[in-house]
């Protein structure tokens, strides 16, 4: 029963990383796309796929920048 519950918070903390992938991808991808088309072009089941990418990548660069800004004062 514990084992149950641990996997399905699990699977709720994915979905939920998930999610903020796909939301960052869409809206890098409106915003690159100039905002010519609607945004329910970006957002939608066919470009999930896509937005994920593009959002974890974003994800992935903020993390570094964040990190690389972290030891640039932690050396002053």
């Amino acid at each position: 029963m514990k084992k149950e519950k641990e996997e399905k918070e699990k699977v709720v903390l994915m979905n939920g990383e998930l999610a903020t992938s796909e939301w960052f991808g869409a809206i890098v991808r409106y915003l690159f796309g100039l905002c010519k088309k609607d945004f329910s072009f970006y957002y939608n089941e066919k470009e999930l796929r896509k937005n994920a990418i593009v959002g974890y990548v974003l994800k992935l660069m903020m993390l570094l920048i964040f990190i690389a800004v972290a030891f640039y004062f932690l050396k002053e």
